[in-house]
């Protein structure tokens, strides 16, 4: 479950201090951000932000990558991104590299930022 709490605690919420993110929303950082109060900062996405280029994901029932290796025999899913796999049999890889290249993706809003 996610815990708030730590949020507020790990970004100085209600500490008073001027680093503090003036609110727990987009509005928020985006102030934090505009003042020039933060120089380093990581954003963290899942698989959404690929599928909403027309990228498929790895996990989806049915669709994802990983659900459709059963051709390849593999010991299990990640082995066909491991170097000991490849090495074995490298053909799974390149399949896979295949299936993904999408020359022509659509530029989602989510890669724009």
């Amino acid at each position: 479950m996610f815990d708030w709490n730590s949020v507020k605690s790990a970004l100085h919420l209600g500490s008073g201090s001027e680093d503090a993110l003036p609110s727990l929303n987009l509005e928020g950082v985006a102030k934090i951000i505009s003042e020039g109060k933060v120089s380093n900062i990581v954003t963290m996405v899942g698989a959404g932000i690929s599928t909403a280029a027309g990228i498929p994901d790895f996990r989806s029932p049915s669709t994802g990558i990983y659900d459709n290796l059963e051709e390849y025999n593999l010991p299990y899913p990640m082995a066909v991104f491991t170097l000991d796999y490849f090495n074995h049999n490298p053909k799974p890889f390149f399949e896979v590299a295949r299936r993904l290249y999408r020359p022509y993706a659509k530029v989602s809003f989510q890669f724009l930022t």
